[in-house]
Formats: structure tokens, sequence, C-alpha cells
């Protein structure tokens, strides 16, 4: 009877070696789920440098240089010409400094957060003088314009020739009611912007920097937006810490 039992056992045993799933049995990860999908995961992984994203989306890394805490593509944006872009947009190019643009975005992004980070809610919301923007507003107004230079470029940087709208600031501030947010949100969404928009003018090769387009009734180059985006927010830190914050 021992024997016999032994025997049954060995056979249970034989038989689930034979039915076990093997390796390639298994549930397809993440990895492997998303390669046919959006592309979603996978890009988000490049970015971040995830192991989830697989061979087959390895691509070279840019040229970088090291600022601060974060890595910045070395590609240069060559300073526009003034054939480039009306004589009005100007006022903020000239304001920005020789160098690396994309440095000096990221400059840009570290000093405002410092910036806003030692603010109170209540300096927050100062007006220098009546009918003028509130530093939060002053926030906003910044990231909607960076956000609709940034639409410019792209569309521009494909190739796309369909001219652009204009936008009204003036009634962009009010309907973003930006008072009504605290500062460490619209902070953190400001920061999410630049880092979108050093983003996007990183992946611009010569060409695609070089190409124009129409917006607002006036021709620019792509260049031109970047270096407006830069000259726009040095221009109001400026006014933030000669009128608000002195």
């Amino acid at each position: 009877m021992a024997a016999a039992k032994a025997n049954r056992l060995a056979s249970a045993a034989l038989r689930a070696r034979r039915t076990a799933p093997s390796a390639t049995d298994a549930s397809p990860s993440v990895e492997s789920s998303t390669r046919g999908g959006t592309g979603v995961c996978s890009a988000t992984a490049r970015r971040t440098g995830s192991s989830s994203a697989g061979p087959a989306f390895a691509r070279p890394p840019p040229r970088t240089t090291r600022s601060g805490s974060r890595t910045v593509a070395a590609a240069a944006i060559p300073r526009p010409e003034p054939s480039e872009y009306v004589p009005y947009y100007e006022t903020y190019i000239s304001q920005v400094p020789k160098g690396n643009l994309l440095k000096v975005l990221e400059d840009q992004r570290r000093e405002t957060q410092e910036l806003l980070a030692d603010l109170s809610e209540a300096r927050a919301l100062h007006r220098y003088a009546p009918g003028k923007w509130s530093i939060k507003e002053v926030v906003g107004h910044l990231m909607d314009t960076e956000r609709v230079f940034c639409y410019r470029a792209l569309g521009f940087g494909r190739a796309d020739e369909n001219p652009l709208p204009g936008f009204d600031e003036k009634a962009w501030v009010p309907a973003g009611r930006f008072d009504a947010r605290s500062l460490k949100d619209l902070a953190a969404e400001f920061d999410a912007v630049r880092r979108a928009t050093i983003a996007l003018f990183s992946g611009f090769d010569s060409d695609a920097l070089a190409r124009r387009g129409t917006a607002n009734n006036n021709p620019i180059t792509v260049r031109a937006l970047a270096w407006i985006i830069a000259g726009h927010e040095r221009h109001h830190v400026a006014i933030l810490r000669e009128r608000y914050l002195a």
C-alpha cells in the first residue's frame, strides 16, 4: 500500500509539472502592452529614464550641459535677426542675455520659482496701483502667453502654413480667475509650463527653428518665438521686483 501511494504521488507531481504555465504564457507586462497602443507610457518612460521603455524605443541621448540639478540640451537656438519678427518684439528680445537660450530658460525657471516660493498668499494678491494685475495674475499671464507662443512655435516648426490668431491678454486674465487659486498651485503650473517649453524647443532642429509663419497678422520665426518667451518673462519678473516687491 505504501508503494502504491508513492506511485500515485509521483504521478500527480508529473501531471502538475506538465500543466504548469511557462514564462512565455504569463500575462504581458506594461511594456509589451503599451507598444501597440498610444505610446504615452513608453514616451514617459523615455523622458524619466524608466526601465519600462524597451529597446524598441531606445534613442541616442542628446548632447547636454548641466545647469544646477537639471540637465539642459546643448542645442543652440541662434538669436533671431530683426527681419524675423516685427519691431514691437525687440522690447523683449533685447532683454535676453547672450548665450545658450535653453540654459537661459532653465535659469529663469529656477529663479522665478525661488522668487515665488518666498511670497505669502496675502502678498501674492498685491497690486502696485489700482487697475493693475496682482502678482498671481502676472503669473497667470506669463503662463497663458508662454503656452500661446509655444503653440505657434509647434505649428510653424511642423511646417504648418495656416495663420494663427492673436489673443487679448486683458480679457484672458480676468477669465483665468488666478486670484482664486493658491500661489503654490500657480507656481507649480508655471513650472510645468516652462519645463514643457524647454522640452519643445530642445526637440527642434535648425530647419524647424528657421521656419516662419503668421501669427496675429505678423510674420515670425520659430526661434524668434523662443527668444520672445525668455524676454517676456524677464520683462515681467523685473516689474515684479521693482514695483511689487521693492
